[in-house]
């Protein structure tokens, strides 16, 4: 695969990310998002001059682009430059943030398909260049309020390394943001009120919706946790407890039960040895063999690679029981 990403800048004129039609330029853009870590130190300088000139163009209104369905040059370039953010050029770095600022906003209930890599291209421009930190802070912060499924583990971690520089602006989106007030809690615990504490741990306590024949995908029991983990020792082994009684349910899918187990793991700190010898055995049932999901089953239906309709979700949960096994042991 190595010499294939090398192939997409060293290809002929009309090849590759120089090529004369925008979907072989985006075709080649692609192969560099998904191999980015093995392109050559060597060519990264010339292959994001070409993308940054796909944004340079579309700024100008001389892009020439699909305006509806992919492969997008103009997608496909942001996304290359994400994989190779932290390997930019201090200028070519700086550029880039230019060209993407404007679509930190979006109006409400919209966003741009450019969303997960800009998150990503500010966190690791963030990281490598600290004379761009600000911006990069500023961009992902916009993007938090109206996008936070954008930001990966990388953006965020860049956040609360530099929480002392958007602990401000965090607190005035979190009444509106649940992932504001869970990096909040992540990185200043001791600050959490304890009424807050007290609303996440109902939640994740609260009886669940789903039921036979009736199936929802989607919780918030990660960010609870975080929320949570301030709580005394014997209150947070209840909440584990139920999390696994969640995991168990015959009607959750097996990305809620990931959330469920997760959210256990973030809350497990500090536990007395009785209730570690109470949880240990029934995160490992859970680790060794899960209880059937319905949910799981019903989707599996849309799974087909050539159906009209396709779902694509987790259906493991085996994963996240053993990170539970081994932060309670």
């Amino acid at each position: 695969m190595a010499d294939e990403a090398a192939q997409a800048v060293q290809a002929p004129h009309d090849e590759g990310v120089a090529g004369s039609t925008y979907w072989t330029r985006a075709a080649a853009f692609r192969l560099v998002a998904a191999q980015a870590d093995l392109v050559p130190d060597d060519q990264v300088a010339e292959i994001a001059e070409q993308a940054i000139a796909v944004l340079d163009a579309a700024a100008e209104r001389t892009l020439v682009d699909t305006p509806l369905i992919g492969p997008s040059v103009y997608v496909a370039a942001v996304e290359a430059l994400a994989g190779l953010g932290d390997r930019l050029a201090s200028d070519q770095a700086e550029r880039l943030l230019v060209q993407l600022a404007p679509y930190a906003h979006a109006e409400p209930g919209r966003g741009w398909q450019t969303d997960d890599a800009h998150a990503e291209v500010c966190g690791r421009i963030g990281r490598a260049h600290p004379a761009l930190l600000d911006r990069a802070l500023d961009q992902l912060l916009e993007l938090l309020a109206r996008a936070s499924h954008s930001l990966r583990s990388e953006a965020r971690e860049l956040l609360t390394d530099n929480i002392d520089r958007v602990d401000e602006r965090l607190r005035a989106i979190a009444p509106t943001t649940a992932d504001a007030a869970e990096l909040l809690a992540y990185a200043r615990p001791e600050q959490v009120d304890p009424a807050d504490m007290e609303a996440a741990a109902a939640s994740l306590s609260a009886p669940l919706t789903n039921g036979p024949g009736a199936y929802s995908v989607g919780t918030n029991a990660v960010s609870k946790s975080v929320i949570a983990a301030g709580l005394p020792a014997a209150r947070r082994a209840e909440l584990i407890e139920h999390q696994i009684e969640r995991a168990r349910s015959p009607y959750e899918a097996a990305s809620d039960r990931n959330d469920y187990l997760i959210a256990a793991a973030n809350l497990v700190a500090d536990l007395d040895d009785d209730d570690i010898a109470r949880l240990l055995p029934q995160a490992l049932a859970l680790a060794h063999d899960p209880p059937p999901s319905e949910a799981d089953s019903v989707m599996g239906q849309f799974s087909h690679p050539l159906g009209a309709f396709r779902y694509s979700g987790g259906s493991d949960s085996r994963p996240a029981a053993v990170y539970l096994v081994s932060v309670v042991k």
